[in-house]
């Protein structure tokens, strides 16, 4: 594999591309603060992203100038498009073992709502890690307490989780919403259904 740097000028992404990417790319843009831009984008001859467009919104919202990249120009474009979807599908297939995400999610000192995710249903709703009606940086007890005098909630009992799915009419109302969320101290996680 020959991981090229090119300007994110260059890059296209395919305009058929089926599956949303801009709910995932703060997330993203966050892990490469991060960790650094460790997994290339994948690109057709053209230039074209094949996999990886996350990656290239995400590089676009950190402002970079330059992405490293993986030509696939070796691929027919029949093999470039099957490659595309089958890539993003088997990604979605993966499941989790709650016990041993618990024990590793334990181990580390992460705050993952900066990356906007949500282990919650991927440990089974386990009540330590699925928190999503306390806002970030509340002080649980205060917040019980003071739902609790609105009559919503006994300050005795453990912190719950509850979940509600709202529609938006496009992606811009979709972020206009989100923002106002967790401006408001809600986690909050985008998703397209």
């Amino acid at each position: 594999m020959n991981v090229v740097n090119l300007p994110i000028g260059e890059l296209a992404p395919y305009e058929k591309h089926a599956r949303k990417s801009s709910n995932v790319a703060r997330g993203v843009a966050e892990s490469i603060r991060r960790f650094g831009f460790r997994q290339p984008i994948v690109v057709d001859r053209n230039k074209t992203i094949v996999c990886g467009h996350a990656r290239y919104l995400a590089a676009k919202r950190l402002g970079l100038d330059v992405v490293p990249c993986v030509l696939a120009d070796d691929l027919s474009p029949e093999a470039v498009d099957a490659y595309r979807i089958i890539d993003n599908k088997l990604g979605e297939i993966a499941t989790w073992d709650p016990e041993l995400l618990q024990e590793e999610l334990q181990k580390i000192r992460v705050d993952f709502a900066a990356f906007e995710i949500d282990f919650s249903a991927d440990l089974a709703l386990n009540a330590d890690f699925a928190s999503n009606v306390v806002p970030p940086n509340a002080d649980s007890d205060k917040y019980d307490e003071k739902r609790a005098k609105k009559g919503k909630r006994d300050p005795n009992a453990p912190p719950k989780s509850f979940r509600m799915i709202v529609t938006c009419d496009d992606e811009e109302d979709q972020e206009a919403l989100f923002e106002r969320l967790v401006a408001e101290g809600y986690k909050v996680k985008l998703c397209n259904l």
